[in-house]
């Protein structure tokens, strides 16, 4: 564990997919917390996170929904926010922040992490902290089955 107190916090109904995110960007040497609604994470974003990383589609309030609330809530003290989702991405319009879509490789989540936090970034088990530093990591996640390979790979 970093001895920073700073973290991404991840939010996602899927149990599955967001246990895999929180434990790979901890594996990565990142703190990392995750919620499953929308209004959960309202309650955690007071801890600011350097970092939010959101399903784009949750029941109740979806990520752009909780966008809104979350900016309502914090003014300009919003920590930056990256959306993933499974959707198709020719059905995704009007989004106000970055999208990753499912299924995410662990490079791909590294980096986008490792953007936002530039002094966390370590390497740690071999996961670089840039795509053009990458090993060939390509162990995917976001799909059932890729949750499932990633789960029983732990």
């Amino acid at each position: 564990m970093l001895s920073n107190p700073r973290w991404v916090l991840v939010v996602d109904d899927d149990d599955d997919l967001r246990d895999v995110m929180v434990e790979t960007l901890e594996d990565a040497g990142y703190r990392a917390v995750g919620v499953a609604s929308g209004g959960q994470a309202l309650k955690a974003i007071h801890d600011e996170p350097f970092l939010v990383l959101a399903d784009l589609r949750m029941p109740r309030m979806d990520g752009s929904e909780f966008l809104n609330a979350m900016r309502a809530e914090l003014g300009s003290r919003v920590p930056p926010v990256v959306f993933i989702t499974g959707a198709s991405p020719w059905t995704i319009e009007n989004v106000a922040a970055p999208v990753l879509s499912k299924p995410v490789d662990i490079d791909q989540l590294l980096s986008v992490v490792g953007r936002h936090s530039p002094e966390l970034a370590v390497r740690r088990r071999g996961y670089p902290i840039h795509p053009s530093e990458s090993p060939g990591i390509t162990r995917p996640f976001g799909s059932r089955d890729g949750d499932r390979r990633a789960l029983e790979s732990r």
